[in-house]
């Protein structure tokens, strides 16, 4: 087998979301994921407007290697800074029935969106309520118990700034 040098390797063509944002009108989102040991999981991914409203929202179900429609009936949006121990409670509703997803954060950081208008590339740590309008994104993971499973997954929330407690 002959040997293939890191220069001579096709270069994957992976495209990823880079660049400024803009966010105007957006006011936060949630993204809750998870695959069990046993194949099942779910997807959950929605869009908060400003008035507290969803302006946007889909589900879905993962059952015997086939992805279900599934419909957000009770969720929760991220309201405060905590980022462990959090309480996390989804029901979602598809041809399936009923499914009650339950949890709790386990960890995570805040990143600021849009808080530095001057560098549209500048990615904060933290909360930062020095600009209006600034958004608060938590990148996390949570420990999600749906059907008798339990397994760690994905959790990715934003929220405008002044907005958490």
């Amino acid at each position: 087998m002959m040997a293939v040098s890191p220069s001579s390797r096709k270069r994957s063509r992976t495209f990823h979301r880079q660049g400024p944002r803009n966010v105007s009108g957006f006011a936060g989102h949630d993204w809750k994921a998870c695959l069990f040991a046993d194949g099942t999981g779910f997807n959950t991914h929605r869009y908060r407007t400003p008035d507290d409203g969803e302006a946007w929202s889909e589900a879905f179900l993962i059952r015997d290697g086939k992805v279900i429609r599934a419909k957000i009936v009770e969720d929760t949006w991220i309201t405060s800074r905590r980022l462990q121990g959090e309480t996390l409670r989804v029901r979602l509703a598809s041809e399936l029935g009923e499914t009650l997803i339950e949890g709790e954060t386990l960890g995570g950081t805040f990143r600021a969106m849009n808080a530095q208008p001057d560098n549209p590339y500048g990615r904060l740590f933290g909360v930062h309520t020095g600009v209006p309008g600034s958004l608060a994104l938590s990148q996390s993971w949570a420990r999600y118990r749906m059907d008798g499973n339990t397994a760690n997954g994905l959790l990715e929330r934003s929220i405008l700034t002044d907005r958490l407690r």
